[in-house]
């Protein structure tokens, strides 16, 4: 009965701690400019607006400019962003045309992959 309960009181906080460590949460002020920071040779961001429209602006290596704007949409209960009319720049993404792209949102971050996490995702500065 000692063997379970010193079990009981070790794994108890380890999974307190697991839990605190996990962020799970929503920033529900999207309002502004989200930056991919893969490459210091290319400009790459997505300006949120309020009025529920985004700018996907990049600017590769070689100063060539991309440009593509469309709605967003909140969806809180699943802490999401949904794009419409979404296209891809740059290496990491993955293609995609004027499509409706969704990318999950972990407090300031735009997850667009958990594989590549940082190389395609972006961050509000």
């Amino acid at each position: 009965m000692d063997s379970l309960l010193s079990r009981k009181s070790i794994l108890f906080p380890m999974f307190i701690l697991f839990l605190s460590s996990c962020d799970n949460s929503c920033d529900e002020d999207l309002v502004g400019k989200f930056y991919n920071l893969a490459s210091v040779k290319e400009e790459h961001y997505i300006e949120l607006k309020k009025d529920s429209t985004y700018v996907h602006f990049y600017k590769d290596s070689s100063a060539k400019i991309h440009s593509h704007s469309g709605n967003w949409k909140f969806v809180r209960d699943e802490c999401e962003l949904v794009l419409i009319n979404w296209t891809s720049f740059g290496k990491f993404l993955t293609p995609c045309d004027s499509c409706i792209k969704i990318v999950q949102i972990s407090g300031k971050e735009l997850l667009f992959s958990y594989d590549l996490k940082r190389e395609s995702n972006f961050i509000k500065k």
